[in-house]
């Protein structure tokens, strides 16, 4: 790479380091230029592209540099020759859009961004698109890569060259995009290369950007699945206008996330500017432009309150009471103010849960006996009135032999004990096994009954009903542990003197741990209500099981004791 390179009005330019670089080029900062940056090509720029940045670059108005880092001025390697690169403002102290938008990220950079400032940023990123859009060019590839946010809530578009640009009616396309941010009339598209693209198109996008940064870094088309084959693809769901916001999202096949910031926060006009930007309506023509977004915010900004209990809680006018001290009472936490997350009333959700009622205990099913007939026994096993007579027989014949024979006799009874024994073995035998077998049968059926009857319990009695309670009461005090922790880190900070403020990274972690196990708690008397509710009907769904099962056992007892 050479160290200098003239601008298209002959100004000669030293480069100094490299401070950035991309699959395309790379950008030099200009020590002698403050404030500028030069962007050369890795490879030079086709004929086409050459006549593109020629054009933007002598188009460039204050309006655009405002908001873009538009070309000002093409770059040669030598004073007339082929186009090289541009010149362009220095993007410095800015952060992507997404670090803004992400809570997360958001936390750890600007923990004292409160939601107004969100609101201003997306009023800015509005009015740069008005401005591009004004003067016959979009966008095409919008995603939270081209956008930049500085401290001052002022939006940047950056990698301009990319747009399309309408060169007095000759246009330059954009020839890439990101499937996250495509209208769903354009999902079906494989390849942008001859896709002519219009504001309307660059309206979802920035329909998307607003929805990311007023309702917590969410993507209006990911949430609950409700049907069969939706959510598996977010290019799939937005390509079928699967809006989970919607009012018909049942329908559609998505519902809101979990701990989703609800539209309801916003005012009714600009939820209906939502619904036409990404459902059907939208395909048509009719999504809000830049300009209306512009100015639909602008008139949010004057209707704005502050909550009492901090002032990161800034909200519309339009409701009641403060929308994020009631997400933070469910454990959803989207601002932390200086003193960390104050999160659930622990004390008030337990008392909550305590007052629940266990359902009614579930009483063991009998089938009645008397109505059962046992097994047939096999024809191995004989009666026990057959074994009885045979003996008896055996008895006559000792006598007889004895009567006959006196001096016989003791022959004759050694015989007589033999066939005794004889007739005992050859009938007890069959019927010592099938007494084995019946037994095991009993055993089994009064089993799979016993653990039926515990899974009941579990599904709808008192004993389910204790085991949630107690995995309430392990939260609690998690909630509790984790509220001592971090409140002997504050004392720590404290201690450590001026030289090591409080640091928000460790906010947003306490947060991060507390949150889930504390909307977790905070949802926990309506559960178990709901446990306590449902538990008849469960009861009843298995009713007809359960006596199923104790008649098994019923006949198995029964044909238990046909064996005496």
């Amino acid at each position: 790479m050479q160290l200098s390179i003239v601008t298209s009005q002959g100004q000669p330019l030293l480069l100094g380091r490299e401070v950035g670089a991309g699959g395309e080029g790379s950008v030099f900062a200009l020590p002698r230029l403050p404030g500028r940056v030069a962007k050369l090509y890795h490879r030079r720029p086709a004929p086409a592209k050459q006549a593109k940045l020629r054009f933007m670059s002598a188009v460039a108005d204050a309006t655009l540099l405002r908001y873009a880092a538009w070309p000002q001025q093409t770059l040669h390697a030598s004073p007339g020759g082929p186009v090289v690169g541009f010149l362009m403002q220095e993007i410095a102290g800015r952060d992507s859009i997404h670090a803004v938008y992400s809570p997360l990220d958001r936390r750890e950079t600007r923990p004292k961004a409160a939601w107004d400032f969100l609101l201003h940023v997306a009023r800015n990123a509005a009015a740069a698109f008005a401005a591009l859009h004004a003067r016959g060019h979009v966008v095409g590839d919008v995603n939270q890569g081209n956008l930049v946010v500085g401290d001052d809530s002022t939006v940047m578009l950056i990698d301009c060259d990319s747009f399309q640009v309408d060169a007095a009616g000759t246009l330059h396309l954009c020839e890439v995009g990101v499937s996250h941010f495509t209208p769903p009339e354009l999902q079906a598209v494989t390849s942008f290369d001859d896709v002519v693209r219009n504001a309307n198109h660059d309206n979802f996008g920035l329909a998307l950007l607003i929805f990311h940064l007023l309702l917590g870094g969410r993507h209006p088309f990911s949430g609950v699945p409700l049907q069969a084959g939706v959510g598996d693809s977010l290019e799939a769901d937005i390509r079928a206008f699967r809006y989970a916001y919607a009012a018909d999202a049942a329908r559609r096949g998505l519902a809101p996330p979990p701990g989703a910031i609800p539209t309801s926060l916003l005012p009714p006009t600009m939820q209906q500017m939502f619904r036409c930007a990404f459902t059907q309506r939208g395909a048509e023509g009719l999504r809000p432009t830049a300009t209306q977004w512009t100015q639909a915010l602008d008139d949010l900004r004057d209707h704005l309150v502050r909550c009492p209990a901090t002032a990161l809680h800034v909200y519309p006018d339009h409701l009641a009471r403060c929308p994020w001290c009631a997400l933070e009472q469910r454990g959803v936490v989207y601002f932390i103010d200086g003193d960390g997350f104050r999160g659930i009333d622990l004390a008030r959700a337990w008392a909550q849960v305590e007052a629940v009622r266990a359902p009614p205990p579930i009483a063991p099913v009998h089938a009645a006996r008397q109505r059962l007939r046992p097994a047939p026994l096999p024809a191995s096993v004989r009666p026990p009135g057959a074994v009885r007579r045979y003996r008896l027989l055996v008895v006559l014949m000792v006598i007889v032999l004895v009567a006959l024979e006196p001096r016989g006799w003791p022959l004759a009874l050694m015989a007589g004990v033999l066939a005794w024994q004889l007739a005992a073995s050859l009938a007890d035998e069959p019927r010592r096994r099938e007494r084995a077998r019946r037994h095991a049968a009993w055993l089994s059926a009064q089993h799979d009954y016993e653990r039926l009857l515990a899974a009941i319990r579990q599904e709808a009695g008192p004993e389910g009903f204790a085991a949630r309670r107690m995995q309430l009461a392990r939260l609690r005090d998690d909630c509790r542990r984790l509220r001592d922790e971090e409140t002997q880190a504050r004392a720590d900070e404290r201690g450590a003197g001026p030289q090591r403020p409080r640091s928000a990274a460790r906010r947003a972690c306490f947060a991060a741990r507390r949150g889930p196990r504390e909307a977790a708690l905070a949802r926990g008397a309506l559960e178990l209500q709901r446990f306590s509710a449902a538990a008849p009907a469960r009861v009843a769904a298995r009713r007809a099981q359960l006596e199923a099962a104790a008649r098994r056992v019923a006949q198995a007892q029964c044909d238990l004791a046909a064996l005496g």
